[in-house]
């Protein structure tokens, strides 16, 4: 189930099951993947703009853009899911609900994602 734009961050309810957290991490992985993939084409794009007043960059820069796909995406996938493992730890460690860690370190996790892809691309 996917959630809407205006609720991607929005704090999930106190008292989660474990079933529960890996739902709303879930829910939220497609519009992380979304920006991730955004972050890279518009990285290429820039990085290549100046070769295509040249020349035609394309065949180079598909088979780089496939392979940048393949190299940030698997790693940013392992990182999310790093997110609710994380998430699960602290509410069995904290013993007490922090509904303010999920928003939190899914905005983080988006932001780590695109500066890292726009410092390795550029």
């Amino acid at each position: 189930m996917l959630v809407g734009m205006r609720h991607i961050f929005a704090k999930p309810p106190a008292g989660q099951t474990a079933g529960q957290i890996i739902r709303w991490w879930e829910a939220r992985r497609l519009h992380y993947n979304v920006v991730v993939f955004a972050s890279i084409l518009l990285a290429w794009g820039i990085a290549e703009w100046p070769l295509s007043q040249v020349a035609s960059p394309w065949q180079t820069m598909s088979s780089l853009f496939a392979i940048s796909v393949i190299i940030f995406l698997i790693p940013a996938n392992i990182w999310y899911t790093c997110g609710w493992a994380v998430d699960l730890a602290l509410k069995r460690w904290l013993r007490k609900p922090w509904t303010g860690f999920a928003p939190w370190a899914l905005g983080g996790g988006m932001a780590f994602s695109v500066v890292f892809v726009m410092a390795l691309i550029l």
